[in-house]
């Protein structure tokens, strides 16, 4: 999952998110952001924080994402197999910027975490492109 906070004005975006404004799946517009789904359009207000789950996008009130890390942690599943007696299984995460800030929300304390290269990889990009927007941002 990736994530970002809309703010009016802002001019540096995730690459998931360039990808929806150019296929017109989501619109900017004078006064607020929508994204356009198959359920009618979503309107995206100043502050609220969007969401990139397996390419869909979603969004949520300012108010109401701290309830979202509750979707955050440990699944119990283990698609890659148990690596050993500690491994508590599939790790829901966030990565997002506020500000100048970069953070990965785990939801939970984490001791280790392990993952294919594939997923190392889309860790690695997502950390990247939060940290150059927050760099960018004013």
């Amino acid at each position: 999952m990736d994530s970002f906070q809309w703010i009016k004005n802002k001019t540096t975006f995730p690459e998931w998110f360039n990808e929806a404004l150019v296929n017109k799946t989501v619109e900017i517009t004078t006064y607020a952001m929508v994204i356009h789904t198959l359920d009618g359009d979503v309107v995206i207000n100043d502050g609220d924080w969007v969401f990139n789950i397996k390419g869909k996008l979603y969004s949520c009130k300012e108010s109401v994402y701290p309830n979202v890390r509750e979707t955050l942690g440990a699944t119990g599943e283990f698609p890659e197999g148990k690596l050993n007696e500690d491994d508590e299984g599939e790790l829901k995460m966030a990565v997002g910027h506020k500000g100048k800030l970069v953070f990965i929300d785990f939801g939970k304390p984490v001791k280790w975490m392990g993952m294919n290269p594939t997923e190392a990889l889309q860790l690695a990009k997502m950390i990247t492109e939060h940290a150059e927007r927050a760099f960018f941002e004013e």
